[in-house]
C-alpha cells in the first residue's frame, strides 16, 4: 500500500504558474529580452550594457553575480506553501557558470542563466550566423537563454523541492551517500547516471510543460520525441550521457567498472518510460510514440 501511494505522488505534475511567472520576472525576464533583443540586432543592445555593468564586478570576482533573492514563504501556489511548512528554501536566481541546483541540505535552491553562452554571444559580437559556426550550426544554442529554457529550469528545481518535501526521498538519498563509497553510485539508482534516474525524469516533465506552453498545442502535436531531445537544453545532458555509454559501452554504476552495457536498450527503455509518464500527464504529443534507436 505505501508503495502505491508513493507511485501515485510521484506520477503527478505540479502547477506552480504564479511562483514561476513571479521568479523569472524579478530574475530573468529583463536579461533574456535584453539577450533577444542584442541578437536581433546583431550587437550588444544598450539594455543588456547597463545590466552587465551592474553584474560585471561580481562575476568577475566570484564567478557569478546574483540577480534576485526570494524565500519560500513568498511563493504562492498551493504545493509551494505546504513545501515550505516542513523544508522552507532560499532560492537565488543568477547568472554564472555554477549550473541550476536543488540542495536540501543548505536549504537552497539556485537558478542560472549561463554565463558561458553569454560569452559566446559576446566573442561573436552578437551575430547569429558566426554564434550558429561557432556552435557547429546547431540552431539549439539559442534556447540556452530564452524564456521557455530558463521557466522551464524554475520549474524542475522547484519540483524537486516539493516532491521531497512530501516523500523525502532525495533527504534519504543523500544520508546514505555520505554513507557510501562512491557516493554517485547511490545518486544514480542503478541507472548509468544520475541524469537517467527516475526523479530526475520527474522533473524533466516540468520542463517539458513549460516548452508545451510557449510552442503551443499545434505546434507540440507537430513535434517528435527525439525533437524535444534537441530543442530542450535539459535534455542535451541526457543525450550526451547515453551517447558516451555508446561509444565507450561501459558501466559507469562504479569508477573502475569495466561491465558491458547494452546502451539501445537502456536508452529505448528510458524513452518508453518518459512516453509512459508524459501519457499518463497528457502531455504525450500526436508524434511522440516513435523511439530513436540509433542515439545519433
Amino acid at each position: 500500500m505505501k508503495f502505491k501511494k508513493l507511485q501515485l505522488i510521484m506520477e503527478k505534475v505540479f502547477h506552480l504558474r504564479k511562483d514561476i511567472d513571479t521568479l523569472y520576472k524579478a530574475g530573468f525576464k529583463d536579461i533574456v529580452d535584453a539577450v533577444d533583443e542584442s541578437l536581433k540586432q546583431g550587437y550588444m543592445s544598450d539594455k543588456l550594457m547597463r545590466i552587465m555593468r551592474k553584474l560585471n564586478a561580481d562575476i568577475e570576482r566570484r564567478g557569478y553575480a546574483v540577480v534576485a533573492t526570494f524565500f519560500s514563504d513568498e511563493l504562492q501556489t498551493k504545493d509551494a506553501i505546504k513545501a515550505h511548512e516542513t523544508h522552507p528554501v532560499k532560492i537565488t536566481l543568477e547568472i554564472g557558470d555554477f549550473g541550476n541546483a536543488y540542495n536540501p541540505v543548505k536549504h537552497e535552491i539556485r537558478l542560472s542563466i549561463p554565463m558561458k553562452i553569454m560569452d559566446i554571444f559576446n566573442d561573436h559580437f552578437w551575430d547569429r550566423n558566426n554564434i550558429l559556426k561557432a556552435a557547429g550550426g546547431e540552431a539549439t544554442i539559442f534556447n540556452e537563454i530564452s524564456e521557455f529554457k530558463m521557466k522551464g529550469t524554475i520549474n524542475h528545481e522547484l519540483s524537486h523541492w516539493i516532491r521531497n518535501s512530501q516523500t523525502r526521498h532525495i533527504d534519504k538519498m543523500m544520508k546514505k551517500a555520505k554513507e557510501t563509497t562512491p557516493s554517485m553510485k547511490v545518486l544514480k539508482q542503478g541507472k548509468i547516471h544520475t541524469v537517467a534516474t527516475d526523479y530526475e525524469m520527474d522533473a524533466y516533465v516540468h520542463n517539458i510543460m513549460e516548452y508545451k506552453k510557449s510552442i503551443g498545442l499545434k505546434k507540440y502535436n507537430s513535434k517528435k520525441l527525439s525533437d524535444l531531445f534537441i530543442d530542450i537544453p535539459s535534455f542535451r545532458a541526457v543525450m550526451s550521457h547515453f551517447r558516451r555509454y555508446k561509444q565507450e559501452n561501459i558501466s559507469d554504476n562504479s569508477y573502475m567498472s569495466t561491465v558491458k552495457l547494452d546502451w539501445q536498450k537502456l536508452w529505448i527503455d528510458w524513452q518508453k518510460k518518459l512516453i509512459k509518464r508524459l501519457d499518463r500527464e497528457k502531455l504525450l504529443g500526436k508524434n511522440m510514440r516513435r523511439l530513436d534507436k540509433d542515439l545519433k
